[in-house]
Parts: structure tokens; C-alpha cells; sequence
């Protein structure tokens, strides 16, 4: 009921009647007033529960007995009683100095990365995430028919979990891949990579003109434990339908010394249900033949709703690889066809991926040769548990 209640950047400045609801936010100290209004008619308002979600939007609960009450966009768009219910969203304010080009970009941008989020979570990947604060925990087991019916099994396994403390900025993150692996899905496709356990933490510095850095440090055991140190940068860039991403890492390993891994990776929405993406990826390390590269073409499709199958996708991949030592040399291709569909239930989805492979043979005697193209098909179960946006 107080005239002089603190208000900033607030969509109703003064108090309407009798007592009016109130929403205030403050910043993770404590200290600063973000955002603070009054809400309400000419009558009496309480408010009695309130919520946040994710984008910073609150939501506000209460009683009103004010036939002027402020509505937009109502079920309900007048008092009916005595007394009614009421729910209000607050959109987050925007920062200051934000003109309305900056704000078209920000919604824009939000648009393009959930849409290209949406392709990644289901086939797998975590490539962009839409929040920082995402939690996800995965696992997959998958087998490999060859030529002569020879089986190859592999299980992988990744979790990442925002900390309740420093804004949620300090993740805890373990799996059988290394850490930058953990998230994608080129890795568990190839049964005969080394698998290891890996844990550690990754620190989320704040995210500046599109460059987000982070800190990754753990321990990796390949039979014995090995520490590792990553700094990361990447670079996100949106344009509809375009969303570029550059991501570039240096790392140290206790056993292994210094590396670096820079990736640039183009994504191209076509509608709501194709996604075209390109991805370049360059290693050096002390382990690498010079520098190694990978680059990969994905159409991919994905639909929530087809002859009754719900949550159906299917890509189509090639990726090449080649070294630079001692000379400039492809050694392998792939070409996959994925079929994905989730069974049962959101979190439980099967994959059927036939895939021709081409690769360089080097013999101890007579001249290095390409294999022709060798068939295999993969088959791959995974549960995914993830906070769904």
C-alpha cells in the first residue's frame, strides 16, 4: 500500500488502488534492484506465489477484487465475482542501453539456436545449448554388424549437471568420453575407439558480444589417472535461417602435453523440419599425424509426428578424414543414413544407421590402397534424461 515503493523500469510506475500486487528481482548478491512494479487495479490485489523459469520470465499468482485490473491477451477479461484468481507473465527487462534492433536480434537469435538445439538433442548432440544451465544425462549402447556377420559392441555414457552455486555457472560433468566428446555423437558410432572414465568441471565464464568462454579441468583414467586443463571459446553468430558457431580449445594432458582443437560448424534451417549443417574440425596435438581433419555434411529431417510415430528423424552424413603428416592425405570416408524414432516412452529412442566405409590401407609391403566400400549397420539404443525447454 506504500506510494513510495521502490520501483526500476516498471510497466505500472505508481500504486492503482488500495493495496496492488508487487514483482521484484534482484541480482545474485542481493544488493541491486533489477527490475521492481507495482501490479494491480483500483480495488485490492495480493499476490501469492511466484515463479521463474528459464528465459528469466516470471510468473504471478494472486487475488484481485479491481474491475480495472490490468489484462493482456485474457481467458478471462473481466471480474466475475466478488473476487477473482489472477496469473501475469513478466517478460525479463532489457539491458540497458538495448535498442529495438538489439532486441530483434536477441529474439532472433533465440529463435534460430532452439530451433538448430531441437536437431541436436534429439540425434544426440549437444552442439548448441540453449541454456548453460541444461542438465543432461545420457546413455547409449550400440552394437555394429559387419561383412560375415562379425559383431562389434560399444557402451557410452555422459552426464552434465549445473552446481547450485555461482548462478549456475560451474558444471560437474563425467562419462566415458573426453570431455568435449561427451556431448556429441560422432564417438559412439566407432566401436573401436578407446573408452575411458572421465570427470571433472567446466566453469562458465560470462558470455560477452557472443563469445562464451568456459574452463574445463579433470582427471581422464586410461589406466591410470591423467589430469587435463581446457580453456574454450566459441563464437556464436545467427542470422535466420543461419546459425554459425566457431569454437576453438587448447588443452594440456599430464601424459600426453599440449594440444589444440579449433571447430567451425554451419548450420542452415529449411523450414521447421530440415536442417543442413557443416562441420570442419582441426586437431594438433603430440598423438596427432601433423595436424588431423575431419569434415562432415549432415541433411537432416525431424518431425514430431509422421504416420503415427512420434518423434521420427533421419539424416543423411558423410565425413571425410585426412593427416598432414608427412604429406597431405585423405585415409577415410563414411557415408551413414540414420533412422531414429523415440519407443515407448520421450526418453527411450532407437537407432538403425547402414553406413559404407572407405579407407586407406597401408601394407607393410607394396603400395598403400583404398579399400572398397565395406558395409556395416549399426544398431544403438539410448535413454536420455534432459530438462526439456
Amino acid at each position: 500500500s506504500s506510494d513510495d515503493f521502490p520501483t526500476r523500469l516498471p510497466p505500472q510506475s505508481s500504486r492503482a488502488g488500495g493495496n496492488d500486487a508487487f514483482l521484484a528481482r534482484l541480482d545474485s548478491s542481493g544488493a541491486d534492484l533489477l527490475f521492481s512494479t507495482y501490479w494491480g487495479g483500483s480495488g485490492e490485489e495480493e499476490s501469492l506465489s511466484v515463479w521463474a523459469d528459464d528465459d528469466a520470465c516470471a510468473y504471478v499468482c494472486g487475488e484481485t477484487n479491481s474491475a480495472d485490473f490490468p489484462t493482456i491477451y485474457p481467458l478471462q477479461g473481466a471480474l466475475e465475482g466478488a473476487g477473482d484468481g489472477f496469473a501475469a507473465k513478466f517478460r525479463p527487462p532489457p539491458p540497458p542501453g538495448e535498442t529495438f534492433i538489439d532486441r530483434q536480434y536477441r529474439k532472433l537469435s533465440q529463435i534460430v539456436s532452439k530451433s538448430v538445439y531441437r536437431f541436436d538433442s534429439f540425434f544426440g548432440e549437444q552442439i548448441v545449448e540453449e541454456e548453460i544451465d541444461t542438465p543432461w544425462i545420457r546413455v547409449r549402447g550400440s552394437v555394429e554388424i559387419k561383412e560375415g556377420f562379425k559383431l562389434n559392441f560399444s557402451q557410452h555414457f555422459g552426464a552434465n549437471l549445473p552446481l547450485p552455486i555461482l548462478e549456475r555457472r560451474l558444471h560437474t560433468y563425467f562419462g566415458s568420453d573426453a570431455d568435449d566428446d561427451l556431448g556429441t555423437d560422432n564417438e559412439y558410432r566407432d566401436p573401436n575407439d578407446d573408452q575411458h572414465f572421465n570427470a571433472g568441471l567446466r566453469y562458465y565464464l560470462y558470455e560477452v558480444a557472443n563469445l562464451k568462454p568456459s574452463l574445463s579441468g579433470g582427471l581422464e583414467w586410461k589406466g591410470k589417472p591423467v589430469f587435463y586443463l581446457k580453456p574454450r571459446l566459441e563464437w556464436d553468430y545467427s542470422d535466420e535461417p543461419w546459425y554459425l558457431q566457431a569454437i576453438q580449445y587448447v588443452y594440456w594432458y599430464s601424459d600426453d602435453g599440449p594440444g589444440e582443437t579449433t571447430r567451425f560448424i554451419t548450420n542452415r534451417l529449411f523450414g521447421r523440419h530440415w536442417l543442413a549443417r557443416g562441420e570442419t574440425e582441426a586437431i594438433y596435438s603430440n598423438t596427432s599425424s601433423g595436424v588431423d581433419l575431419s569434415q562432415e555434411f549432415d541433411l537432416r529431417y525431424l518431425d514430431f509426428r509422421l504416420s503415427g510415430i512420434d518423434h521420427f528423424a533421419a539424416s543423411i552424413e558423410w565425413v571425410s578424414n585426412a593427416h598432414t603428416w608427412h604429406c597431405f592425405r585423405a585415409d577415410r570416408h563414411t557415408l551413414t543414413l540414420r533412422l531414429r524414432h523415440t519407443v515407448w516412452r520421450e526418453w527411450l529412442r532407437l537407432e538403425v544407421a547402414p553406413r559404407l566405409t572407405w579407407k586407406m590401407i597401408y601394407p607393410d609391403e607394396g603400395e598403400d590402397h583404398w579399400q572398397n566400400a565395406a558395409p556395416s549397420v549399426f544398431l544403438i539404443a539410448e535413454i536420455l534424461f534432459e530438462e526439456v525447454k
